[in-house]
């Protein structure tokens, strides 16, 4: 992926973990919307929402960026955790209080994002499997349904994202509302809780 990243950038020493060689590639020769503007920094964002919207765009090298980092934060994960794995000595703690928007997490390894790598290291007893599941917008799918909330409901029937729209719609209302220099769906997804 890091060569991959390397031919769409032009460059053979592009970095997709640096943030430097991300914006000198990515908006270097680009005119910049206020939104994808660190309000701390005032340096372009490169974090992986805005890399999206990017890749949404069409952006190929945005999109590469983000499936090398994953893969070398993944390869990084495994190169730690194979020796206890290898020793069959690799019980996360799981935890829901503290945690961002309140949804549970593993430590020690962390097995919600990079369930994966650690998956090929683990054998699970014959009479288990490991199972990983990603729910999305699941709950407010459900309450959409149950509430029979026409516009919610028409909202997942179009495919749009919760956290975004609801942003979007709060920011409607209070004209105001700093998005503190986040993505739409990053700051909508602070106001949801989830």
């Amino acid at each position: 992926m890091i060569d991959y990243c390397r031919q769409l950038a032009h460059d053979g020493s592009f970095r997709p973990n640096s943030t430097a060689d991300c914006c000198r590639a990515l908006f270097e020769k680009r005119c910049l919307r206020p939104e994808r503007i660190s309000k701390r920094t005032g340096k372009p964002l490169t974090d992986k929402d805005t890399l999206q919207v990017l890749s949404n765009e069409g952006d190929s090298l945005s999109g590469g960026i983000i499936d090398a980092r994953s893969a070398i934060a993944q390869r990084g994960q495994l190169r730690h955790w194979k020796p206890f794995a290898i020793q069959g000595f690799v019980q996360p703690y799981w935890n829901s209080l503290g945690t961002p928007h309140g949804r549970f997490t593993s430590e020690a390894p962390c097995l919600n994002n990079r369930i994966v790598p650690i998956r090929e290291t683990i054998e699970p007893d014959s009479r288990y499997s490991f199972l990983s599941l990603d729910l999305g917008q699941a709950k407010y799918v459900t309450w959409a349904s149950l509430s029979g909330d026409l516009a919610l409901g028409e909202m997942f029937l179009q495919g749009k994202d919760f956290h975004e729209e609801m942003a979007r719609e709060i920011k409607a209302v209070v004209p105001d509302w700093n998005f503190a220099g986040q993505e739409p769906r990053a700051a909508g997804k602070t106001l949801t809780g989830t």
